[in-house]
């Protein structure tokens, strides 16, 4: 079973830039933030020993969610324009 916590954060982006935050959580890499022109929100999460997730959106009941293996990134993927009140998650069993 998946134990999301949520991150709540709002970003911005104007420019073409990506905004990138990256943290070593729950034995993981985590990487989330807002893509190029500030499309869409991220949530790319990587375990190497344990089945994963990551999930980004404005809410757990509309949000895109990606389920990976261990040793596999989740990338998971909302679009939406602008890209600010989302909240990003991630999780490991």
């Amino acid at each position: 079973m998946f134990s999301i916590v949520p991150i709540v954060t709002s970003l911005g982006l104007a420019s073409t830039a990506t905004t990138t935050l990256a943290q070593n959580v729950g034995g993981g890499t985590w990487n989330y933030g807002v893509g190029l022109n500030g499309t869409f929100g991220y949530s790319d999460y990587l375990h190497t020993a344990s089945r994963h997730g990551s999930a980004v959106g404005p809410n757990k009941s509309n949000r895109d969610k990606a389920v990976a293996d261990a040793g596999n990134w989740s990338q998971a993927r909302y679009h939406q324009f602008p890209s600010t009140g989302l909240n990003y998650w991630w999780s490991y069993e």
